[in-house]
């Protein structure tokens, strides 16, 4: 009869880190919300040995068990290369300050949001309403482009933004147009001026090294003019996608500009 192994409990600072390396989240399913267990890949459980040791959920756990049958075990070679793996995207999240949420709901990923601004006002909008004066009108506003879901201490850099501007009223027979005043904002320009109710106006960025987006502060550019030519009713639908290389992500949106 084989002698019966002798259990060890893993150490406190041991489960903590084996555990903290892991997220808490079983390292083969990667299931957030999941019991856990520590498993011991030799299967002896007084080698507490951090290299020893994976974080599992029951389920998983469970088929380290299984022996015979058509089933094939979850081995030791399998465990060890799912841990590793893990326990590098979970470092490299935490380096890149994305948040690895614990719930049922998927981690959360970095986004860029662009928003509006208008002289005098510092918050950013979705949507934001113009007083028109009369015609030709012109109207100054500002861009600023924020970084959610990730740490205060991170950027977003190598940023690249389209802005796609569509007319959504009437009385704008005549073109009305989007403009970079000079001096431009740097790394912007209008691909596309004026608008028509077929054509929308195109607005442009490509960043340098030198242009960043912290986490909780606002990257605002200002010197963009609106331009109405006519006694126009109705708001600009402004479709956006903005991208950066550092963390790699795209984001989709629009904003308003109403006209009144």
């Amino acid at each position: 009869m084989p002698r019966k192994k002798l259990r060890v409990d893993v150490p406190p600072d041991v489960a903590a880190e084996v555990q903290f390396l892991s997220h808490r989240i079983c390292c083969v399913c990667r299931a957030p919300g999941k019991d856990i267990q520590i498993h011991h890949l030799d299967e002896d459980p007084s080698n507490n040995e951090l290299s020893n040791l994976a974080v599992l959920c029951i389920e998983c756990h469970n088929k380290t068990l299984i022996r015979g049958g058509f089933g094939r075990q979850l081995d030791v070679r399998q465990i060890r290369l799912y841990r590793d793996d893990w326990h590098e995207i979970v470092a490299r999240r935490r380096a890149e300050g994305i948040v690895v949420a614990l719930s049922q709901e998927p981690p959360l990923t970095p986004r860029l949001a662009l928003r509006l601004l208008q002289p005098d006002d510092a918050t950013p909008h979705e949507e934001i309403t113009i007083n028109r004066t009369g015609a030709p009108f012109n109207s100054h506003f500002a861009f600023g482009l924020v970084l959610e879901n990730m740490a205060e201490s991170t950027t977003a850099e190598k940023i690249g933004i389209r802005v796609e501007i569509y007319w959504r009223g009437a009385h704008i027979e005549k073109a009305s147009g989007f403009f970079v005043d000079r001096p431009p904002s740097e790394g912007w320009k209008a691909d596309v001026q004026w608008l028509t109710y077929h054509q929308p106006a195109v607005l442009a960025f490509q960043g340098s090294d030198r242009e960043r987006c912290f986490a909780g502060q606002p990257l605002v550019w200002d010197k963009f003019r609106l331009h109405l030519r006519d006694r126009a009713q109705g708001h600009f639908l402004l479709s956006y996608v903005a991208a950066s290389a550092q963390p790699l992500t795209e984001s989709k949106g629009e904003l308003r500009i109403n006209i009144i």
